[in-house]
């Protein structure tokens, strides 16, 4: 057999891939610059992402709307309920998709975690908990500047926008919940920041 280092790349990370590293861990393990280039080298089928992500529903690993749902199913109709939710995984950073673009467009525009039924994530995933906390963040911010733009003479469309900032809010603080972190916490210590340097 002839092999190539290059296919021992292919190979190494469609295993870790398959294993469950995540994206971003995989981008640093392989020193590369960009979690795009990654993707160009996994090869795991959306079937196998899938029966994956089930098992991980399974042992109470996965956090939003469909482990939720998962719990409430009568045991003897979980696995067929599995199958017909998660059929492909997309892989979204800090979270995963169980959308099936086979069917339809995201209803969500990629808006994910804008209470999505299809969006959740990993608990068990360290590697994104710093993401979270970035984007938990960001929306902190956001929904201050959006505050005052709606308290303003001209609020224009800042009711929409604060909604939508309130809706991520509220699933960025389940999975921060799920990581152990405090989200009121977090969002005092940022306003608190902001407050100093804003």
């Amino acid at each position: 057999l002839k092999f190539t280092s290059h296919q021992f790349r292919h190979t190494i990370n469609t295993l870790a891939d398959e294993g469950g590293l995540n994206e971003l861990m995989q981008t640093s393990w392989f020193d590369r610059s960009n979690p795009r280039d990654t993707k160009y080298y996994q090869h795991t089928s959306p079937a196998a992402k899938a029966l994956i992500y089930r098992e991980k529903i399974k042992l109470g690993e996965v956090g939003g709307p469909i482990a939720e749902e998962y719990q409430m199913v009568k045991v003897e109709h979980r696995d067929a309920f599995l199958e017909a939710r998660v059929q492909g995984v997309h892989y979204l950073g800090p979270g995963m998709c169980t959308h099936s673009f086979s069917q339809h467009p995201c209803p969500k525009h990629l808006e994910c975690q804008s209470a999505c039924g299809e969006y959740s994530w990993d608990k068990t995933d360290d590697a994104s908990k710093d993401e979270v906390v970035r984007i938990y963040s960001l929306q902190v911010v956001q929904e201050v500047t959006a505050s005052k733009k709606y308290s303003s003479k001209r609020p224009g469309e800042a009711s929409q926008w604060l909604s939508q900032i309130q809706l991520k809010l509220e699933t960025l603080g389940k999975q921060l919940l799920d990581f152990g972190i405090d989200p009121v916490a977090l969002k005092v210590e940022v306003l608190e920041s902001e407050s100093v340097y804003g």
